[in-house]
């Protein structure tokens, strides 16, 4: 019977520190550029200046999440990013940075909205990414799963784990820093209802939830399904920028994840169609338009290269050829 017991505890313990995903760490400028650019960024935009904030084994790069609904993408966590593959999820590492002012708002803006009274006194373990982007149309989308350890036994409590997508930029007047808005939200909602473990969960909002008491593909006791962080209303063409943050509410207990979609941070393309870059005239498109956009550069009125519609020739325009150009070459 003894030796039963130790084979029984030998296989689990297999179990546990068996890789649920394949995943690679990011620990400098470098793979962190790398990590944006080549796995994060999709069409239609520009970024630049990226930034990260935390420990390195706060973010990895993953492949393999199948069942999540999102196979492949970047994680950040409020502890170690590779316990979510490695089945453990006792929470132990600490960064120990503190505070988020603009974190700890949200967290405690969602108590009001669902009905509950808890508070939470402080945000811990933070780590952010944060860059700027130059959209081509008017909007900005991306998916992202939240999972966290806090899930179910602290629901509706003060360990009430936060994440938030703040941008800021021209037209934007939000609460927190730089006038940014929070596009991290429960889709739907009116008021805006923020995601944290209180506000997704098997009470409330459930149709966002999903029990993971089994550790299927990731080790966390509970996660969202996809969500679409979007924002409308820019301006093609200008500078914004954004910042992922997420932390762990009143205690460095317990992890939570944030998990960004490969390839999906995007702006659509305008309702110009692609013949709309053949400014020249002569049935193609080539090198020739591009040096005719280039000289239309800066026109604010009856400009020849106007691809976006509004009058003027930006950044804008000269984004939306290269994307128009590439989709014809290839």
């Amino acid at each position: 019977m003894k030796n039963l017991h130790f084979a029984f505890f030998f296989l689990l313990s297999a179990f546990m520190n068996a890789q649920l995903f394949n995943y690679s760490p990011i620990t400098n400028q470098t793979e962190i550029d790398a990590a944006v650019n080549e796995v994060l960024l999709g069409e239609g935009v520009a970024i630049s200046n990226i930034t990260f904030n935390g420990m390195a084994e706060q973010m990895i790069s993953a492949d393999g999440m199948t069942n999540t609904g999102i196979a492949n993408g970047i994680v950040m966590a409020t502890g170690l990013a590779s316990d979510l593959s490695t089945g453990t999820n006792a929470g132990s590492y600490v960064n120990g940075l503190c505070c988020d002012p603009d974190l700890l708002t949200v967290a405690n803006s969602v108590p009001p909205l669902i009905s509950q009274s808890f508070y939470v006194n402080e945000v811990y373990d933070w780590t952010s990414l944060e860059f700027d982007f130059t959209p081509l149309s008017d909007n900005i989308s991306f998916d992202f799963i939240f999972a966290s350890d806090e899930y179910p036994t602290y629901v509706n409590t003060s360990f009430n784990d936060v994440f938030a997508f703040f941008v800021s930029g021209p037209g934007l007047s939000g609460p927190y820093t730089n006038s940014s808005v929070n596009i991290a939200v429960v889709p739907g909602s009116d008021p805006a209802l923020p995601i944290t473990i209180s506000s997704v969960n098997d009470l409330l909002n459930t149709a966002y939830y999903v029990e993971n008491s089994l550790l299927q593909n990731i080790s966390t006791n509970g996660y969202t399904v996809p969500i679409t962080a979007s924002l409308g209303d820019l301006v093609p063409g200008e500078t914004y920028h954004i910042r992922l943050a997420i932390a762990d509410g009143s205690d460095s207990a317990l992890n939570s994840y944030i998990i960004l979609e490969e390839g999906s941070f995007s702006s659509s393309v305008p309702a110009a169609g692609y013949e709309a870059t053949d400014f020249n005239g002569d049935g193609i498109i080539n090198v020739d338009d591009l040096f005719v956009l280039m000289s239309d550069y800066g026109c604010v009125s009856a400009c020849t290269a106007d691809n976006t519609g509004d009058g003027m020739v930006t950044i804008a325009d000269l984004m939306f050829f290269i994307g128009a150009f590439g989709e014809i070459v290839n």
